[in-house]
């Protein structure tokens, strides 16, 4: 893989950088052994010591790198343990291998280890999410139905309203009923005054033959009072006359007034027209910079997926460095140092890794559970603002029914205004009737003055009749005293009427100061429906933003999967790698048995912090203090990790000049074996061919290890070469489902859109139809007043005619109770004729 290439880039670097150390020794002084050179044991039998150093000095030479001094070194040390077996060299070089490839495993498990825990935490964590959508969905249906109920309170409310209607109509009816009665009561008493002005005029006409000469000063004072009368009729007349005038000015400012009401009500609806028009274009233009903050999102969330894969490969990188110096200092503490240095390090880098994962677990427990808690923070809150938006919308709906009354109210009004009005003519026209009869009256009277003549020669025959003629005429006074009682009476009903009708007035009046405060209030309702969609537009910034910090939340959660998608795989990668190589690894069983206990050590700790972690939530709020101090403990490993390396290194400068020493010490041999070889017979040169046909056999065993050695590398590049296919799939994985996940997130948003618009579309519904039964009640009502209006016309017609016959039968009765005094006066004078007549003759 390209981690392979970075560590042969580093090696290659750390080999320019100990290169100095490696430079061609002094004149005088050979590097390497010659092929030529013979064998020492002429002078001295070499040992085993002497055998490795010089196996060591004619393996590595100047212009080797590091890594491959190591490899020469495991090379020899396998040739020296293996010399006597040569079937066994593979088995060893297969233990070196292993004990190269060991830490990586180590390392491979033990993260392995953390995925594993790092994905059960994951799958908790969406499960907890998926809860939280559950339960606001079961938030929204509930405020659905709460929804459905405040619209059940405002129809029982609305049937309130109408009984409340009804019950005014049916006391405006009764109150309507009462003035009906009063008039017909008035209309009674004007027909009783007629009747008994005709009864007067019976009487004039019967007593006419019997008045006397006296009679006209009477005659002339009961015309002056006539005359009165007629005054103050046309008075009352004037009177009238300037009522309805005022009447008629009345009912013409209150028409004004009710178009003014009428305008007002029309711009009021205009405004709100224009208010939701306006409401409409800002959540347009909210909805805009939605979607503008989704695309940016988008972007950033790109740009986020980049900068973590850009710093996956920093970390790789980084890794392969780390995994290199740890390679490199595996082989020298495997030159160097015993078995426990090794199990320290890896202690100190499993707690290390440990801590880590337990501060990236917190943080982002912390993280997830204070995101959800925004949300579900600003959701309510948003809730409770949709509520209060509703609710002043049912406010202002409740206000302009409450204005729509109040017109209905004033138009009764002007309905009874006009009523009264057609009484006031009524009244008007039985004044002039009254007017007229009295103008008959006095044109009879008029009559009689111009017959005063004819009239004097019988009033002089009819002296004994004055006492009566005067009590007739002390009577005739009497009831015209009554007759002008009843016209101060009648004054006093028109007064009555007039103070009805100003009384009518001032209800205009006040239903129009009603009216008044309630498109005040409307126009309250308004403004601080206006101060609620403020609050609401800010609360949806809110909520955009809290929605960006959630998303960005959940790109690094994403990316952590994505994460820990690669190392699963690099798992399994290890897995197979450590299968296909167990059966060449059965020399290093103790040690992997050892290290497997620890790795079981290691996952009950991590579990038992994993269960530390869940039981400590209440303490989330100090998991920042624990972050700080979880970087610092990382710095100073970092900090142990560096001093380590240069101790490593350090170790590594003192081997280089035990090198140099070694090799300076080997050049003295040479020159002692160069001062032995002059002094060789030929047995010592069978000996030092012998010495260069074992030299070329080491040589060409070398050859085939370093041949094993780049097949095993070979092999490990293709097996890493697979295990990137096998991230690179688990990448693309990933991404499908993040991708199917958000576009479940958008089918939720849009299904939950759609609600929204179903809900708004029943509210207009359902304001239609309340619409719709408002002006069916009003149909009703009119309905229903012309229906009363016809009772009452059909009545006052029956009782007309009922009155009409009554006053026949009246009249009919008076003239023959007239007839009959007519008769009795007629034989009292044919008597009191006849009386002077018998006394002359006597």
């Amino acid at each position: 893989m390209w981690w392979l290439d970075k560590q042969d880039l580093r090696q290659k670097s750390s080999a320019k950088a100990i290169s100095p150390a490696a430079q061609p020794l002094p004149a005088g002084k050979v590097a390497r052994l010659s092929l030529d050179d013979p064998p020492i044991g002429i002078l001295r039998q070499p040992t085993t010591a002497d055998r490795s150093r010089a196996r060591v000095s004619a393996t590595i030479r100047p212009e080797m790198s590091v890594d491959a001094a190591n490899r020469a070194i495991a090379g020899g040390s396998a040739k020296q343990s293996g010399s006597t077996k040569p079937n066994q060299a593979v088995k060893i070089r297969r233990d070196k291998l292993q004990d190269l490839l060991t830490p990586q495993q180590h390392a491979a498990n033990r993260i392995l280890s953390e995925v594993g825990g790092g994905c059960e935490s994951e799958l908790q964590r969406l499960g907890h999410d998926i809860r939280t959508l559950e339960a606001s969905l079961r938030e929204s249906s509930t405020q659905s139905q709460q929804l459905t109920v405040q619209l059940d309170a405002a129809s029982a409310q609305r049937d309130l309203l109408h009984s409340q209607l009804s019950e005014h109509q049916s006391l405006r009816e009764t109150e309507s009923e009462r003035y009906r009665a009063y008039v017909v009561g008035y209309e009674k008493h004007l027909a009783e005054q007629e009747t008994q002005i005709q009864s007067l005029n019976s009487q004039v006409q019967s007593i006419r033959d019997r008045a006397q000469k006296h009679t006209a000063d009477l005659i002339e004072g009961h015309a002056q009072e006539l005359r009165t009368l007629r005054g103050a009729h046309e008075a009352a007349e004037i009177a009238a006359a300037a009522r309805a005038d005022q009447f008629r000015r009345w009912q013409r400012d209150a028409e004004c007034r009710s178009k003014a009401a009428e305008h007002q009500i029309a711009e009021l609806k205009h405004q709100a027209v224009t208010d939701r028009a306006a409401w409409n274009a800002q959540r347009s233009d909210l909805e805009q910079q939605n979607r503008t903050l989704a695309d940016q999102l988008a972007e950033t969330k790109t740009n986020a997926e980049d900068a973590s894969r850009q710093m996956d490969r920093i970390r790789s990188q980084s890794n392969a460095d780390l995994a290199e110096s740890r390679i490199k200092t595996n082989v020298l503490k495997a030159r160097l140092e015993s078995s426990e240095t090794t199990i320290a390090a890896l202690k100190i880098e499993i707690e290390r890794s440990k801590q880590n994962a337990e501060a990236g677990r917190a943080h982002a427990a912390d993280d997830s559970l204070r995101q959800s808690h925004t949300i579900r923070c600003l959701q309510t809150l948003l809730d409770n603002v949709d509520r209060e938006a509703h609710r002043f919308h049912a406010a202002s709906v409740l206000g302009d029914r409450l204005a729509k009354q109040q017109t209905g109210a004033l138009e009764e009004s002007l309905r009874a205004l006009s009523v009264w009005k057609n009484t006031a003519y009524r009244t008007q026209s039985i004044s002039q009737n009254q007017s007229q009869e009295l103008q008959r009256v006095h044109g009879r009277l008029n009559e009689l003055a111009m017959n005063h003549d004819g009239l004097v020669q019988v009033l002089e025959r009819q002296d004994f009749d004055l006492h009566e003629a005067g009590l007739a005429v002390t009577e005739l006074r009497r009831e015209c005293h009554s007759l002008s009682k009843e016209i101060v009476r009648h004054e006093t009903e028109s007064n009555r009427l007039a103070q009805a009708v100003s009384d009518a007035e001032i209800n205009a009046k006040r239903a129009e100061t009603d009216l008044d405060n309630v498109a005040d209030e409307v126009r309250a309702k308004d403004d601080e429906l206006i101060r609620v969609r403020a609050t609401l537009a800010q609360c949806r910034s809110e909520l955009a933003q809290a929605s960006k910090q959630h998303q960005t939340s959940e790109n690094e959660l994403n990316d952590k999967r994505i994460e820990v998608q690669g190392l699963a795989d690099a798992k399994d990668a290890a897995i197979q790698l450590a299968e296909s190589t167990q059966a060449d690894l059965a020399a290093a069983s103790a040690h992997l048995v050892s290290v497997k206990q620890e790795l079981i050590q290691t996952r009950q700790e991590l579990a038992e912090s994993w269960k530390l972690s869940q039981e400590a939530t209440d303490r989330l709020q100090r998991s920042e203090a624990t972050l700080a101090k979880l970087q610092d403990q990382e710095r100073r490993l970092i900090e142990v990790q560096e001093s380590q390396y240069e101790t490593f290194q350090t170790r590594i400068n003192q081997l280089q000049t035990t090198i140099d020493d070694v090799t300076t010490s080997w050049e003295q041999e040479r020159e002692l074996r160069l001062a032995a070889q002059q002094e060789t017979t030929e047995a010592t040169a069978i000996a030092a061919q012998r010495s260069i046909e074992s030299q070329q056999a080491r040589d060409s065993e070398f050859q085939t290890r370093i041949d094993a050695l780049q097949t095993t590398i070979d092999e490990l590049t293709g097996s890493l070469e697979h295990e990137r296919g096998q991230r690179a799939s688990a990448e693309n994985e990933t991404r499908r489902v993040t991708k199917t996940q958000e576009q479940r997130e958008a089918v939720l948003l849009m299904e939950c859109s759609e609600l929204a618009e179903h809900l708004r579309v029943l509210r207009e519904q359902h304001e239609d139809q309340q619409r719709k039964l408002e002006s069916l009640t009003e149909i009703a009502a009119e309905a229903e007043t012309s229906k009363t209006e016809t009772a009452r016309l059909k009545a006052r017609l029956s009782a007309g005619t009922a009155r009409g016959k009554l006053l026949i039968q009246q009249y009919k009765t008076r003239i023959e109770a007239a007839e009959r005094r007519l008769a009795v006066c007629e034989a009292a004078l044919l008597a009191n004729r006849q009386t002077p007549m018998l006394r002359n003759a006597a």
